[in-house]
């Protein structure tokens, strides 16, 4: 497993090779790329870019240090100790540098198979399997030999298909949740209208009470007023009574 992933992370710096320019503009090319080279496997990636930047100076058409410089930019912004803006920067220089070496194809097939292996590269540490299958493929177009894209393409294929499962397991996974976070709601809105119902009927309740004690006491009320007054009757006709009978002689 540990040989894989070194497969996979391998990048590539290429040396120069001859072009239609003059003798001395084609040996300061050389020499600032084989510097370049030499720095950059020292891992001083700032020089190094100096030094490809030079070389493009001398020939800006240079495939290799263009290629040499993308690549140095690519992994420069994997190091540490960078803000955020400035390995986005050199990401996106690199990955621009790359894209238009790929444009070289039908020219330089060789170079272009590189190109489109790296960006697989960047595309693979960035968790991107997509994009890397894309990349690995094109590579092998314009390289059907590179047994380590192969290898590199094989190994992406199984990683999308891992991720493509984990997504599914976690799609059911949130919908289950879904699944019983709705029931859960249905119970408590059940629960919420069985308490409503309740306190409705003991509100009633509360209120068939309150009316029969209201009749009660209106009840009582009565019953006391009637009684008072018949009282008064009763007293008043005692009265008369007597008065009556005091008024009387016996003849």
């Amino acid at each position: 497993m540990r040989r894989l992933s070194i497969l996979i992370f391998t990048f590539f710096v290429i040396g120069s090779c001859a072009f239609s320019l003059s003798a001395e503009s084609t040996r300061k090319e050389r020499r600032a790329i084989s510097e370049g080279n030499k720095l950059y496997k020292e891992g001083k990636y700032k020089e190094a870019s100096q030094q490809y930047q030079l070389a493009i100076a001398v020939n800006p058409q240079s495939p290799e240090a263009r290629f040499n410089l993308a690549l140095t930019q690519l992994k420069s912004a994997a190091q540490s100790g960078l803000d955020e803006k400035q390995r986005e920067a050199l990401m996106k220089s690199g990955t621009e540098g790359m894209t238009s070496i790929i444009g070289l194809g039908p020219s330089n097939p060789k170079l272009a198979s590189y190109a489109a292996y790296n960006l697989g590269n960047v595309a693979f540490n960035s968790q991107d399997y997509k994009k890397a299958i894309e990349c690995y493929k094109q590579s092998l177009r314009f390289n059907p030999g590179d047994d380590t894209a192969r290898r590199n393409l094989r190994i992406a294929q199984k990683k999308l298909q891992d991720q493509n499962q984990d997504n599914k397991k976690n799609q059911d996974k949130n919908k289950d949740q879904q699944k019983d976070q709705q029931q859960d709601q249905q119970k408590d809105q059940q629960q919420d209208q069985q308490q409503n119902q309740n306190q409705d009927k003991d509100q009633q309740k509360d209120n068939s009470m309150s009316n029969n004690t209201a009749e009660q006491i209106l009840k009582a009320m009565e019953n006391k007023e009637n009684a008072t007054r018949n009282r008064v009757n009763a007293a008043g006709q005692g009265k008369n009574s007597r008065g009556n009978n005091g008024g009387r002689k016996n003849w």
